[in-house]
């Protein structure tokens, strides 16, 4: 299907480069536990240098970080706790058979602080929240996993109420099936319908943006405020030309602006270190996050009782968190589980003894004083 927008050519860019982790959560019965990625290093990585690598943390002492491998031959894992590797020879290991874990125990959800696990990634501004919950039942023990991801979406000029629904936006990022798997072709088309809302919205929302940064800065490219009214009238039509180009850009836009309103003055809004190119940045900073792309996992102690995940093997849950998951509204990652709890039973089995044992004594002691007398 040909789009009629075409939302800025950098994020294209970006999700052409989108970077992939692996996130492994583990939760223990008592609520600790611990939070690893599992990535694949390059040479540099592995000799220590972290100021371009894969790892979406600030490592530090916290971090304990190991790294294995997979024989290719014998197809058995072969542990290796140094890290890094101060003279590392990639023609001893092939890095695309290594592993590299960077491991984090934590003693509760409190130390699930997000902004510690995603700080070297685009998602250092999200900050999601983690609950664990025990609820003790007396013969067994329900475990409780949230975490929660605050909705992102920054853009509030144009209500995305406007051009979607509830319904739709669940479909659109992966929470919701309308239709049954036989009848593809019907997602399909529905999928079309509302991938060109999406774009709908999120074209006009950018450009309702970068008007408004262009009429904060009329006076410093020499245009008179009072011309605002212009602009505003004419933004239709300017909308209109950014379409026909199927690019919103910041660029794309300054020459539409240019050509409709015959004024070379906007040119000067993209000036290098000015307010307004500063802010048009701040704009296409807003999808970075669509760079990152992560495969979570989480265990939980016990049996599995409910949860929210995309996929489930054995014991472990499974979802693709992406940023699209929580642009529009808060994004929950949610699960629950059960253990027994033995002991609780065990005690119950011997207090249940205890008291039958007491009744057949009280009664053997009441049939002696009745035979006495």
């Amino acid at each position: 299907m040909k789009k009629s927008i075409v939302i800025l050519l950098f994020i294209s860019l970006l999700l052409a480069c989108s970077k992939n982790y692996t996130v492994v959560t583990r939760v223990l019965p008592h609520g600790n536990g611990y939070r690893e990625f599992l990535i694949t290093p390059d040479s540099a990585l592995m000799t220590g240098d972290t100021s371009k690598n894969k790892v979406p943390v600030m490592i530090d002492s916290s971090w304990k970080v190991t790294w294995f491998s997979y024989n290719p031959f014998t197809k058995k894992k072969s542990n290796v706790a140094t890290w890094p590797i101060n003279h590392f020879n990639p023609n001893e290991y092939n890095t695309k058979e290594i592993t590299l874990v960077v491991h984090r125990d934590f003693a509760s959800a409190n130390e699930l602080d997000g902004s510690k696990y995603y700080n070297h990634t685009s998602w250092r501004q999200i900050h999601p929240e983690t609950v664990i919950r025990d609820k003790y039942r007396w013969f067994y023990t329900d475990h409780q996993y949230n975490e929660t991801y605050a909705a992102y979406n920054p853009f509030k000029k144009i209500p995305v109420v406007n051009y979607l629904t509830d319904d739709e936006i669940a479909m659109y990022i992966g929470i919701k099936k309308r239709f049954a798997k036989k009848d593809s072709l019907s997602t399909k088309q529905a999928m079309e319908v509302i991938e060109k809302k999406v774009m709908e919205w999120l074209g006009r929302s950018l450009f309702e943006e970068f008007i408004s940064i262009t009429v904060s800065n009329l006076s410093a490219i020499h245009v008179n405020p009072s011309d605002s009214g212009k602009l505003i009238a004419a933004k239709d039509s300017i909308y209109t030309l950014l379409k026909k180009s199927e690019e919103i850009s910041p660029a794309h836009y300054v020459d539409a602006c240019s050509s409709y309103l015959h004024n070379n003055a906007y040119q000067s809004l993209m000036n290098p270190g000015s307010a307004s190119a500063e802010a048009f940045k701040k704009c296409e900073k807003i999808f970075d996050v669509f760079g990152d792309e992560f495969n979570y996992k989480l265990l939980m102690p016990g049996t599995i009782i409910s949860s929210n995940a995309e996929e489930i093997h054995l014991d472990t849950l499974a979802w693709k968190l992406t940023a699209y998951k929580y642009f529009f509204h808060n994004y929950q990652i949610v699960a629950r589980s059960r253990t027994i709890n033995f002991w609780s039973i065990w005690a119950t089995g011997i207090v249940l003894l205890l008291v039958i044992f007491g009744l057949i004594v009280r009664k053997t002691s009441s049939k002696k004083r009745i035979s006495v007398s």
